[in-house]
């Protein structure tokens, strides 16, 4: 389903982590477009309408994973200019272990 081998190859790859929430699925897809900013990714082609009902059903909330805390600042910098107040930051952990849920 995903297009990034670090993804498959193990979560500790990806441990910095960013939930957040937000109710509008085109802010959900800018969001994920900017994780792939950060973490210098090609543009995804598939995989991610498959995953809004499980957003839809964490109430809005998502979390990304960062190979780096400098990346995971890219991200925040990014989307706090370019999305600001249609997002919320709920949580951030340099140390989790959780499967990538992208």
């Amino acid at each position: 389903m995903t297009d990034d081998p670090r993804l498959i190859s193990g979560s500790e790859q990806l441990r910095y982590s960013l939930t957040c929430q937000t109710d509008d699925e085109a802010v959900l897809f800018c969001l994920r477009g900017l994780w792939r900013f950060a973490e210098r990714l090609p543009p995804a082609t598939e995989g991610w309408a498959e995953d809004v009902d499980g957003w839809r059903a964490m109430g809005g909330r998502v979390v990304l994973r960062f190979s780096d805390p400098r990346r995971r600042s890219t991200f925040l910098g990014e989307a706090t200019r370019l999305l600001a107040g249609k997002w919320v930051r709920l949580a951030i952990s340099d140390d989790d272990p959780g499967l990538a849920e992208l």
